[in-house]
């Protein structure tokens, strides 16, 4: 391998999860530029494959991915889930739901980061409506449940924090000069 080939290695390396199309094409024009001018930059190959990463973003396989899999997660952080299933850590799953749409956003921008948040938000708010709703049906078979304004309260605002986090922590990454 030349020295050229091995610098795009490392490149692509730094290019992680982005679409296939966006980098063969950034590593050709980067190589033809190598080729023409005779040498190899100095910078640092891995940082300039996370430079073009958030350029680029990521691919929307990957950002399907992050949508598809936040839906579980929103779904089992729901506190009304813990009355049936009291091993369940609902806490621990709406931290995950976080930590997972912060990960969204920081791959996948902004949008991504607001879809991952809105996927993970709607089971949440879905299950708090079903449970309101039919708490008279479910109180017919079990033990008194009740849901209180504090309890509604905050799962509405976590539910709502999840997109707009989401949405403003997928800022591009601007560096000083």
């Amino acid at each position: 391998m030349s020295e050229i080939d091995n610098y795009l290695k490392q490149v692509r390396k730094g290019m992680r999860f982005v679409s296939g199309s966006n980098k063969t094409s950034f590593c050709g024009e980067l190589g033809a530029q190598f080729e023409h001018r005779g040498s190899l930059p100095q910078e640092n190959p891995v940082a300039l494959g996370k430079a073009m990463r958030q350029v680029y973003g990521i691919g929307m396989f990957y950002r399907i991915i992050l949508i598809v899999t936040a839906f579980p997660l929103g779904v089992l952080s729901t506190p009304m889930i813990g009355s049936w299933f009291p091993s369940v850590p609902v806490n621990l799953f709406l931290l995950l739901s976080l930590i997972w749409v912060f990960l969204a956003a920081y791959y996948g921008g902004r949008w991504s980061g607001l879809f991952t948040g809105l996927s993970a938000a709607v089971p949440r708010i879905i299950a708090l409506i079903l449970f309101t709703i039919g708490l008279d049906f479910i109180n017919q078979f079990f033990d008194s449940f009740e849901v209180s304004e504090g309890d509604i309260g905050l799962v509405l605002i976590t539910s709502l924090l999840l997109p707009i986090v989401g949405f403003f922590a997928g800022g591009r990454i601007r560096r000083p000069d």
